[in-house]
């Protein structure tokens, strides 16, 4: 067994977001490179939150920022900053959103299912 099929590729991936627009539906472009396992980690460690009475807070928006701005390396508005993100509407919002790895580990399971 080859371990190589486990580790990512520096190539960067076009994707396509579907986005509906009045009565017709906008095709836009970007560019996605791979998030690594240690990536992943690095940023849902940076967006956990320990408070002194022992609970744990997880701030969700800031990792999907953060996610997005490493992951995605060329897109039509330019670099994808917090400015940005701070005024993207909910249409373009939920598409991007649907470009980030979920924080828990619930997908990982199921993504090595399919390798096999």
């Amino acid at each position: 067994m080859s371990y190589e099929k486990y580790m990512l590729s520096r190539e960067v991936e076009k994707v396509v977001l579907d986005l509906p627009y009045e009565e017709e539906e906008e095709k836009i472009e970007v560019s996605i490179r791979p998030l690594s396992w240690s990536k992943k980690n690095s940023l849902v460690s940076q967006c956990t939150n320990y408070g002194s009475d022992g609970k744990v807070a997880f701030d969700g928006q800031t990792y999907i920022n953060e996610v997005l701005k490493y992951i995605i390396t060329e897109a039509p508005w330019g670099a994808t900053s917090d400015m940005f993100l701070a005024k993207v509407n909910l249409k373009l919002g939920g598409a991007l959103e649907k470009l980030v790895p979920s924080a828990t580990d619930s997908d990982v399971a199921e993504a090595a299912e399919n390798l096999v």
